[in-house]
């Protein structure tokens, strides 16, 4: 063989890791394998995620800060998702 010949990498990449953790996860929380408080990191990480995704698509759409009474609805709802919710054993 010569050394000029290209080699293709397959080594995982940081996608492949990030998806195959977020899969596994989906799964655990499907069989009901996680703990309260792994399902309320779980869902802090839900609304972040679910409010930057909205304030991105704000922004693009019409260029305005996100009102008060959005962020005070993101904040109670993710507050009664942890301290209702997720402590009642409901979710």
């Amino acid at each position: 063989m010569s050394d000029n010949v290209d080699s293709v990498d397959n080594s995982p990449t940081v996608d492949d890791h990030l998806s195959s953790f977020l899969r596994s996860l989906a799964n655990s929380i499907e069989r009901k394998q996680l703990e309260p408080e792994q399902l309320g990191r779980i869902g802090e990480f839900f609304m972040s995620y679910k409010f930057q995704e909205h304030a991105s698509n704000e922004d693009e759409s019409d260029g305005d800060e996100i009102s008060h009474d959005e962020f005070l609805k993101f904040l109670f709802f993710g507050y009664y998702v942890y301290r209702v919710i997720l402590r009642d054993g409901s979710l």
